[in-house]
């Protein structure tokens, strides 16, 4: 299972480094190793539980088409130039927060301050001057998928197709290169960087 949880380490009370070894590392004379005289000293804390893509538009929006993760994030900075109304992430008025089906609410504004990178594995993250890189990865995205890419049916049936103005759309794993920052240095709020 792909995440996109925050943990923030802190070196346990009192302690200079994170790692204590056991001089006796070795069990007995057979030189075998003992990994359970290898103990770390850092203490961890869930700084983010970690948010996905709601996996639909609000009921009221008008809009029947599943969202997709790179509509849920198009307000970032580094990808709003790219819309056709770059108008529709503007700061939203205050009561949008508590109704977002309120005429004058676009999602996509409000859900600037929950974006953060999907759930992935096989990423980096780097710690510098107290805000947190994470870069690439492959990661679990909502996408509409290609009719070239669905492939046959089920037990020798042939394969439905889908209507034009109806979508077909899974959680698809793709390669990522993109860089989020989080300028608070405990991974609670992101920025995308670069969408890659």
């Amino acid at each position: 299972k792909l995440r996109n949880d925050v943990w923030i380490g802190e070196l346990a009370h009192g302690s200079q480094t994170s790692w204590r070894v056991d001089d006796k590392y070795f069990n007995g004379g057979n030189n075998t190793f003992n990994p359970g005289l290898i103990r770390s000293e850092m203490r961890w804390f869930l700084s983010n539980p970690g948010r996905i893509a709601p996996q639909s538009w609000p009921s009221e929006s008008g809009r029947t088409t599943p969202l997709y993760y790179d509509e849920w994030i198009a307000c970032q900075d580094s990808m709003k130039d790219d819309l056709i109304d770059p108008t529709i992430c503007d700061d939203p008025p205050t009561y949008c927060f508590r109704d977002i089906l309120l005429p004058g609410c676009q999602p996509q504004a409000i859900w600037k301050e929950d974006n953060m990178w999907s759930p992935r594995r096989g990423h980096g993250a780097v710690v510098a001057n107290n805000k947190i890189f994470l870069i690439g990865g492959r990661a679990r995205e909502q996408n509409r998928i290609d009719e070239t890419r669905l492939v046959g049916g089920i037990d020798g049936h042939k394969r439905f197709e889908t209507m034009k103005d109806h979508s077909t759309i899974r959680e698809d794993l793709v390669l990522k290169n993109d860089i989020w920052i989080s300028e608070d240095g405990s991974g609670s709020s992101w920025t995308l960087v670069n969408p890659g």
